[in-house]
Parts: structure tokens; C-alpha cells; sequence
């Protein structure tokens, strides 16, 4: 079942997608927050991920909140070092999100797993969500998003999954620019690496800094051991992978990776 629901945050007026399960829940049902990339919309970020396809069978229920909206009518997420449209003043998107966690008792969620899964700008976010209502997320899973949070007051340990390409011109593996800016009228961002949020986490996960490596074609995965109970810390490294969702073209699929380890094993 799908609906569109308006919250109030400060005054204004903020939708978001939601799409539960056609049959009756025997309990409390997990979430997935999908949080779209700069530019993208929840309707949008649904059809991409494909999560809605997988509600009823694997019993869960999927939230696709938009971003706000740019003069140009672009949605983008504030999520500290990016993305916050040129000369504005930044939006509070994390009182949004907060909003919207209000209201999911209504729907039948399990509040102690609320996992987020963001692409790019919405991966970001991700990892903002997690440090300013840190106590409230159960999991967080990013795509091709870089760790650019200003400050973090969270040190809950959770698990966290991360997939970037090596060859992202966007949010660049290694860090730095990106290959955007203020000419897409946002204003201009350098990105953290890879590596830099994979050590950020390890620490808060309190895990064995070198990781095992296993691969599969053109993915590396690396897996960090010794994790805190109950968190973990997974990183896919798709050697020529572009600025995607990763799919069916190489031998990681974020969407499923997400639902084996928050949902269908969570």
C-alpha cells in the first residue's frame, strides 16, 4: 500500500512516499529510509532502488522522503558539508527526518530498527542522520556518498555498509573535489575519501582497523572484524565503477545487499 503524507516542519509543509505491506503484520515491521541523491525526488529514488518490490515478501516498510528544493526546483539534502543551494541559508532536513520518525508508530514500525540507505547526496546525509539522531537509526547503508559531516555527537555503533567506485568523477573515491559546484548551483564541496570514512567508522564500531578482503570480479569487499556486538562495517569497492546505484552489472547489488542485512537477517 502506498501513500503520500505532509508533515509540518517549522511551518512548512514537507511530503514523503510511504509503501507498506498489503497484508496484515503479525508484529512491529523494520524501515528503510531511502534517501534520494542531489536532484532526485522519492518517487524517483522508488523506481531506482526497487525496495517497493521487495515489501510484502520480505515484510518491511519502505519511506522515500524528498529533499528541499533549490530554486530551480533540484531537491538536495543539508547534509553539513554538502549540498546547500548557493547563498542560501541551509534547510533543517534532520528536524524533517525527525518528523517523519514521529509518525512511523502509526504505520507499524519497529523503532528499534530504522536503517537509512542514501546515494550520493543522500548517502551523505546518511551519515549526518546517523551522528544527529544517532540514537534513533539501527543501520545505515551509503552509495557512491562521501562522509562530510561537520561535526558528530553520536557514538553508537551500528552496522554500516558503504559502496563507491574507484572511477566516481562526482564524489570521488579518494576524496577531494567534486565535479560539481557552484556552476549546478550548489555551493562547491570537497569530498572525504573512502578510506577516511571506513576508518571513522571501524573506530565508532570499535573494529580491527585492517579489514578481510574477498573478491568478485570487479568488487572488493572488504569486511572489518571484531566489531562492537551488533554492529558491523562492510565496504564494496567496484574497481571502475561510475556514480550509481550498483545493480545487476557488476557482483554487488546494492539494493538486495541492503535487505540481506537489514532486513531479511537483521
Amino acid at each position: 500500500m502506498a501513500e503520500t503524507v505532509t508533515v509540518d516542519v517549522d511551518g512548512n509543509d514537507r511530503d514523503f512516499l510511504i509503501r507498506t505491506p498489503d497484508a496484515d503484520g503479525n508484529g512491529e515491521r523494520p524501515v528503510i529510509i531511502a534517501l534520494h541523491g542531489a536532484g532526485g525526488t522519492a518517487a524517483d529514488f522508488e523506481n531506482y532502488t526497487q525496495f517497493s518490490s521487495y515489501v510484502d515478501a520480505d515484510d518491511f516498510i519502505a519511506v522515500y522522503p524528498n529533499g528541499s528544493t533549490l530554486p530551480d526546483n533540484r531537491q538536495v539534502w543539508n547534509a553539513g558539508g554538502c549540498c546547500v543551494a548557493a547563498g542560501t541559508t541551509p534547510v533543517d532536513d534532520v528536524a524533517y527526518i525527525s518528523a517523519i520518525l514521529d509518525l512511523l508508530p502509526d504505520y507499524g514500525a519497529d523503532m528499534n530498527r530504522i536503517y537509512l540507505a542514501g546515494y550520493s547526496n543522500g548517502g551523505m546525509f546518511s551519515y549526518r542522520l546517523a551522528c544527529d539522531l544517532g540514537e534513533q537509526i539501527a543501520g545505515i547503508a551509503v552509495d557512491a556518498g562521501a562522509y562530510n559531516v561537520l561535526s558528530c555527537e553520536s557514538t553508537r555503533a551500528i552496522p554500516v555498509l558503504i559502496f563507491h567506485g574507484t572511477a566516481d568523477p562526482v564524489v570521488p573515491y579518494n576524496g577531494g573535489l567534486s565535479s560539481i559546484g557552484v556552476t549546478e548551483g550548489v555551493d562547491p564541496f570537497t569530498n572525504s575519501s573512502v578510506a577516511e570514512a571506513a576508518a571513522i567508522w571501524a573506530q565508532r564500531n570499535e573494529c580491527v582497523t585492517e579489514p578481510v578482503q574477498t573478491q568478485a570480479g570487479t568488487v572488493t569487499r572488504s569486511s572489518f572484524e571484531g566489531c562492537t556486538e551488533g554492529s558491523s562495517l562492510e565496504v564494496f569497492t567496484i574497481d571502475g565503477g561510475a556514480h550509481v546505484w550498483f545493480q545487476g552489472d557488476v557482483a554487488v547489488d546494492t539494493t538486495a545487499t541492503i535487505l540481506e542485512t537489514f532486513i531479511t537477517t537483521g
